[in-house]
């Protein structure tokens, strides 16, 4: 036996010699001709592989050349078998060592021959590089494998494919699917983790762009670790790559990857519809179209998963035109928004979710495919295409419902309002101040009395005025809510505000005098009517139900067990509504408080028949308004034995209307995106201050959500998704969820996403970076409690006055379908086992064929509800007094909760965020005391009354024992009284010493001076 190189190719350097290799081949070889003919082939192509795979490398100079020539055996026989012919394989024992190889002695075709050779020394020799790599990577471990194998695809893919089959394949279709991606397996010959490797750095190259050059330099113990460097993400790669594959190839069938490259299933997509509006009333869409052009922007979403913002764009991955039932009906136009969100604009490189807009647009034409009555289905569907290819298993599809008219409906998008549904065009608010002006409605009735029942009186007087067809507000030639005849919400929408009970103004003159008014907030809702005038057209008995939300809230939705309970009326339906579960809803009304109310009795205020006129004739529409008082300050107005400012957890409130028609009930389920019986307002106004210290520039608010239903493999959680709007980049966002372990939340959103910002800042706050464009955070199952929660922003202190700031947060669900079908890949090639080199093709697995598709549900994801966070950057003059308002109402609601309320931690931390707050703005927030009407004004020269109110938990002595003063605890802090009055000390001392509640009476300027005018117990 000897190795020889004659017979083979001289450059000028010797036979079988170029600038960096010796070639040689076994001279005791059958078919020797067939072995130089092979040797050459490599001689022949092996300095261009050089020279490309040192550049990849980055391989250290001097390592090679003339004098350190890598040795390449041709020494590895063929042998033939009754079942084909054996491959011997290759090997090598790094830097330094011979390259044998397989010479392909045994005859047959030339090119197939030599292209083997060139496969297997590729494999070989990128080992002897990985050597050379300072241990990035290692040739014997299975990411190392995976690697050697991906080069031989690249460089000779069809020699390896005629060599080797898909080594991806036997990964995928090994049960369970392991994670060799976290970690890496000490050895080279199992198939199933080098598969998992080599499927992963196809999954860095082709699913996310990166170059071979880019994931040779970031080699690392395991590829996770890889993927981290190249993308700066610090999640784990594994649970989205591996649920990627699981969508396309799942575990329940035998997957096949089609060629030519079968060990590359990529480029991948996850696209799914995500609906804003995919209901629509005939009579709405008729009103959209007059006043708007028919159009509804970003009506949904097609959000696609799986490719980071650069690769998105290097594939040049598009969303054709969506097709369908839906798509071809005449007079709809669906078209995309060019405003598409990248979930982490800030990160291009990392895998992010990629949102992009469709608005739709109705034209007249559309009206004829409305039904008569009910309502009809069509389909829509979507695909991703990369580079004009369609992307495998990005297939989905939803569903658009149309409504037939001729019920009562509201109109919720408004063109003034950016057409946000939640701010609807048929809901207002606004705020009366009778002392300042009685006639707050210019024209309207007066609002003769300044009390609760002053109010309830002009709000009855005022639904009467506006549905006198007199005054052209129910024919449509006055539209009250856009002319201005109803007060515009001032101070960004205070109308809705729980805690602005006064307005305070400075009189001129020295010293200033301030007037002091009441507040009193109010409701108005127009319900619309489009049909045949007369009573044929009539509705009769039509009530408008207005329910006040605790605080802000994504789950507007219809619940009637949980936040829209009622009072069946005779048919079993709506007759009025009651209070929701753990006071999360609150009804208000137009004739009286929750039980001394006549709103839906006979001639009530909040139930008419509407019926369109047939005078003038030709009419086809009226319009019909109700309204409520909103209560909120009123310490009178007791619900379950608290006033209902004490049941309130938030400063502004979601408020929404719904209309109760026997005739058209609102479907269970149904949101106000969704239907046209619900109208919903829901915006909180927090203000920043500019410039001032980091506390000022911290925006809290408490929200509401009930948790996501049971999560399992089969179903995924619903999910909070925050469009930062123009927020400045690097600003921190946090939710306090004391109910919830923050880590399950992380844990949760590694499993979902492919990427994430998230972390746990403590046991129950979430925190995320703002990267611009949107942010989603998983909703965890829970119990039968929804979660209380404080969400809050820390802006920079970079912001000025005059920016204004939108956060918008919508809560997304899933709904399913009935199944269809969706057909699965053909199957080629599967491989059996010999021996590391050894790896036989064994045949091809039969093709699927129609009648054996696999059968998946098909689901979307849709808006429940949402709610917007507006964010003025001002100053501290403007800020501090309603800060201070806020804080003194804010300690008073926590004094009137129990402890065990999952409410109370919220508050807690609600009310030191406040606190700091009015520090930052130049006040005193231990100054600030309990109170459900806010601070007292303070007059020049007036001293000011104070009430404490607590429990002793410490009485002082001097250094003579004689009695000096004590200290007052309740849950917001303590206050310390001087006093030297042996009647208080007597009173104190019993206090202390039975656990009395005491309450304190004092006036002083501020707390620091502050005289006892009047001492209560609490027995």
């Amino acid at each position: 036996m000897a190795l020889k190189s004659d017979g083979l190719t001289d450059i000028g350097q010797g036979a079988g010699k170029t600038t960096n290799f010796l070639v040689q081949y076994e001279d005791t070889l059958p078919n020797q001709a067939t072995v130089i003919a092979n040797a050459n082939a490599l001689l022949s192509v092996i300095e261009t592989e050089f020279t490309v795979t040192t550049g990849w490398f980055n391989t250290p100079g001097g390592k090679f050349g003339t004098g350190h020539r890598q040795v390449v055996n041709l020494n590895l026989g063929d042998t033939t078998t009754p079942t084909g012919i054996s491959f011997p394989g290759a090997n090598n024992s790094g830097y330094g060592s011979a390259i044998n190889l397989d010479a392909q002695n045994i005859p047959g075709t030339a090119s197939a021959a030599a292209g083997r050779v060139e496969m297997v020394f590729m494999n070989e020799w990128v080992e002897i590089l990985m050597s050379l790599s300072s241990g990035k990577w290692n040739a014997g471990d299975s990411s190392g494998e995976g690697l050697s194998q991906y080069c031989g695809i690249v460089r000779f893919q069809t020699g390896h494919y005629n060599y080797y089959g898909s080594w991806v394949d036997q990964w995928l279709n090994k049960q369970p699917r392991q994670d060799w991606v976290n970690q890496t397996k000490a050895t080279d010959t199992d198939i199933p983790s080098f598969g998992c490797a080599l499927a992963f750095i196809y999954y860095l190259n082709t699913q996310l762009g990166f170059s071979i050059n880019q994931i040779l330099a970031a080699g690392a113990s395991n590829l996770a670790t890889t993927y981290r460097t190249l993308t700066g993400d610090a999640g784990d790669p594994y649970p989205f790559f591996s649920a990627l594959l699981e969508h396309t190839y799942p575990s329940s069938g035998t997957a096949a990857i089609p060629g030519p490259v079968v060990d590359n299933p990529f480029p991948l997509g996850l696209l799914s519809f995500w609906m804003n509006k995919n209901t629509f009333g005939k009579d709405e869409v008729q009103d959209v179209i007059n006043t708007s052009g028919g159009n509804w922007p970003k009506a949904f979403w097609l959000v696609v998963e799986g490719f980071s913002k650069n690769s998105f764009n290097a594939l040049g991955v598009a969303i054709p035109a969506p097709t369908g039932p839906f798509a071809g009906l005449s007079g709809i136009t669906i078209s995309q928004n060019p405003d598409i969100d990248f979930e982490n604009a800030a990160n291009p490189q990392a895998p992010q979710r990629i949102r992009i807009p469709f608005d739709i647009q109705f034209t007249s034409q559309a009206l004829t495919h409305f039904p008569g009555t009910g309502s009809l289905t069509f389909e829509l569907d979507a695909w991703l295409a990369a580079g004009g290819t369609k992307v495998p298993g990005s297939n989905t599809s939803t569903q658009f419902e149309l409504l037939a008219g001729a019920d009562p409906y509201f109109t919720n998008i408004d063109p003034a309002h950016n057409n946000v549904f939640y701010l609807s065009q048929d809901l207002r608010v606004f705020t009366a101040i009778p002392g300042k002006n009685p006639t707050p409605v210019a024209g309207g009735p007066t609002f003769a009395t300044d009390s609760v029942a002053g109010a309830y009186s002009y709000i009855q007087n005022l639904l009467a005025w506006l549905n006198n067809p007199a005054n052209h507000f129910t024919d449509g030639s006055n539209d009250p809510f856009a002319s201005g005849v109803i007060p515009q919400p001032g101070n960004a929408l205070d109308g809705d505000s729980s805690v602005t009970p006064l307005t305070v103004e400075l009189g001129g003159g020295f010293p200033p005098i301030f007037s002091i008014y009441n507040n009193y907030n109010f409701a108005l809702a127009r319900v619309r009517l489009r049909g045949t005038a007369g009573s044929t057209g009539k509705a009769s008995g039509v009530r408008v139900f207005f329910r006040l939300w605790s605080t802000e809230t994504a789950d507007t939705d219809y619940q009637t067990g949980s936040t829209y309970p009622f009072t069946p009326d005779g048919k079993g339906l709506p007759g009025s509504p009651l209070v929701g579960t753990d006071h999360h809803t609150l009804p208000c009304f137009a004739s009286g408080n929750l039980n001394a109310n006549t709103d839906y009795g006979t001639g009530g205020a909040n139930i008419r028949d509407i019926e369109i006129p047939t005078v003038p004739a030709g009419q086809d529409s009226v319009w019909a308004y109700y309204g409520c008082f909103l209560n909120l300050y009123d310490t009178g107005y007791v619900i379950d034995g608290k006033p209902l400012q004490a049941w309130l957890n938030g400063t502004h409130h979601c408020i929404v209307a719904q209309i109760a028609d026997d005739d058209a009930p609102v479907i269970p389920g149904a949101s106000p995106e969704n239907t046209d019986k619900l109208a919903q307002r829901n915006l909180q106004v927090t203000r920043s201050d500019n410039p001032g210290p980091a506390s000022t520039h911290r925006i809290p608010q408490t929200f509401d959500l009930r948790p996501s239903g049971a999560v399992g493999f089969a179903s995924r959680p619903d999910e909070l998704m925050i469009d930062w709007g123009g927020i400045p980049v690097g600003s921190v966002a946090s939710i306090y969820w004391p109910q919830v372990q923050a880590s399950d939340v992380v844990a949760l959103a590694a499993q979902l996403y492919s990427t994430h910002t998230l972390s746990a800042s403590d046991s129950h706050t979430l925190q995320c970076k703002v990267t611009g464009g949107v942010t989603y955070v998983p909703i965890p199952a829970g119990g039968t409690e929804n979660f209380a929660g404080l969400f809050t922003v820390d802006l920079p202190t970079t912001v000025v006055t005059g920016q204004e700031f939108d956060v918008v947060v919508r809560r997304i669900t899933t709904r399913e379908d009935p199944q269809i079908n969706l057909r699965t890949h053909s199957m080629p090639a599967s491989l059996e086992e010999d021996a590391k080199g050894a790896k036989l093709k064994t045949g091809r697995h039969p093709e699927v064929k129609p009648g054996q598709d696999s059968v998946q549900p098909r689901s979307w994801r849709y808006v429940v509800g949402t709610f917007s966070v507006k964010i003025p950057v001002t100053t501290a003059e403007v800020m501090l007094r309603p800060e201070e308002n806020t804080l003194a109402i804010m300690k008073w609601r926590l004094l009137q909760m129990a402890p065990s309320s999952r409410w109370y931690p919220v508050l807690e931390r609600y009310i030191t965020y406040i606190s700091a707050r009015v520090d930052g703005l130049g006040g005193d927030s231990k100054g600030v005391l309990p109170s459900p009407t806010g601070v007292p004004v303070k007059q020049p020269g007036k001293e000011t009354e104070h009430t404490y109110t607590g429990k002793v938990c410490k009485v002082c002595f001097d250094c003579f024992g004689d009695f000096e003063g004590f200290v007052l605890a309740d849950c917001c802090g303590s206050q310390t009284f001087h006093c030297r009055h042996r009647g208080v000390e007597a009173i104190v001392l019993r206090a202390c010493k039975e656990g009395l509640r005491l309450t304190i009476h004092t006036e002083g300027h501020s707390h620091h001076e502050l005289r006892i005018c009047k001492l209560e117990i609490q027995c």
